[in-house]
């Protein structure tokens, strides 16, 4: 076999070995993948172009692949509770940009959340917004409630009257308040869209509110959190005249050939979700919140404390009085435990490289059937490692022990 050819399979074994079966996985932006979600992705199809919509092809021999995608569609109308569906993004920044091409022009205003309380570059000018010439204006967000300042989006609204307003966070602990932002969507023209990136998994499983039960137009998402597909994008919708115009943007726009192999990927994860959805994400809070309390307990200033911490799979930290978030996270992957350094509310954008914030999440240490119990023995060895300076390498021989004990995928 030539060299390169090995050395390439070598790095892709050991980085599985090393991630997959000896880490212990905070990182909220990613997940494991079942053998049967994993087997589809690496399926022949994905090399077929598909080009159009079932039933309007413009290759031949797509009979099976149409069906894919009809039963594609079917299933995730059917796991979110919503009229029409767009899976052709091939991340959840191509589906924002998908809805931000479609419905706006250069020059127009765009509402969002400010990079320090989540809201994602795709909604900023340094990344999607951006590039489409939006004007973004940056919402108000409450520190202490850790939630978004309604009265700050109201004013905005009747003040530049923005053609879209996109919520939805990386950084989310609370469901925001779908009920009052009902009625200022009614106040307004403004198309409201809802960044599902994060949440997605957890509104499939009904453990987080369903943006599109409380008027959004569109939620847009990646695939691989809290959803546990492969790495891709969606785009749901009960409103099938904006939706189409969507539609229209993925192809021609922005797609032409969109990776078959991934969509039936998507329903396989679609499927599990729909059989164990509600059982998962009931166990991703229960161990968010055991990790945030147990670290509370510890020491750690934890965020949201006055609002139970957290209600999503997310927990985050303050560790400016520990070294900041480069600092922190170092240590910790010495010791084999992954998770982000992240702004949070009280940073400045310019503070990305050594933010305040630490961001964790429950999501893959859930699905391999980790429970309460669990969670306060990874917060223990994230004090041994933060506040106690207990050598990593000590601490990476517990983290592979407790890890062994957990090899398998649950919940598909």
């Amino acid at each position: 076999m030539n060299r390169t050819m090995k050395t390439l399979l070598s790095l892709v074994h050991e980085h599985e070995q090393f991630v997959d079966r000896k880490c212990i996985q905070l990182n909220p932006a990613t997940n494991l993948m079942s053998k049967k979600v994993r087997g589809l992705l690496s399926s022949t199809i994905g090399s077929r172009p598909a080009e159009g919509e079932a039933g309007e092809k413009y290759q031949t021999g797509m009979t099976y692949i149409e069906a894919i995608e009809r039963l594609t569609h079917q299933l995730l109308r059917d796991l979110f509770r919503a009229r029409g569906s767009e899976f052709r993004p091939l991340s959840g920044s191509m589906a924002n940009a998908l809805v931000l091409n479609a419905l706006t022009q250069p020059g127009d205003a765009l509402l969002a959340l400010p990079l320090v309380a989540g809201g994602h570059i795709s909604h900023h000018g340094i990344g999607v917004a951006g590039y489409r010439g939006l004007r973004t204006m940056e919402i108000n967000f409450n520190e202490q409630s850790m939630n978004i300042d309604c009265e700050s989006l109201r004013e905005l609204a009747k003040k530049y009257r923005p053609k879209l307003v996109i919520l939805g966070q990386s950084l989310c602990l609370f469901p925001p308040p779908f009920e009052e932002i009902r009625k200022i969507a009614s106040e307004t023209e403004a198309v409201f869209i809802y960044d599902g990136a994060h949440v997605s998994g957890l509104i499939a499983g009904k453990a987080f509110p369903n943006p599109l039960e409380y008027g959004f137009s569109f939620l847009t998402s990646s695939s691989y959190k809290t959803l546990p597909g492969p790495p891709g994008g969606f785009i749901l919708s009960n409103h099938e005249d904006l939706l189409q115009k969507v539609k229209r943007a993925a192809f021609p726009g922005f797609t032409a050939n969109y990776h078959c192999n991934r969509v039936a990927a998507l329903a396989a994860a679609c499927v599990e979700m729909l059989q164990f959805g509600e059982a998962y994400t009931t166990q991703i809070v229960r161990n968010s919140k055991a990790l945030a309390e147990n670290l509370h307990k510890l020491g750690f200033n934890v965020l949201g404390k006055e609002f139970g911490f957290t209600e999503t799979h997310q927990v985050a930290l303050n560790v400016s009085e520990i070294g900041g978030g480069a600092r922190c996270v170092r240590l910790l992957e010495e010791a084999s435990i992954l998770c982000n350094k992240n702004l949070i509310p009280g940073d400045s954008p310019r503070q990305a490289k050594n933010p305040m914030g630490l961001r964790m999440g429950t999501q893959e240490v859930t699905r391999l059937g980790m429970k309460e119990t669990e969670m306060a023995v990874i917060a223990n060895m994230i004090a041994a490692l933060l506040l106690k300076q207990v050598d990593p390498v000590r601490v990476k021989k517990e983290v592979e022990a407790l890890r062994s004990s957990f090899q398998e995928i649950f919940f598909c």
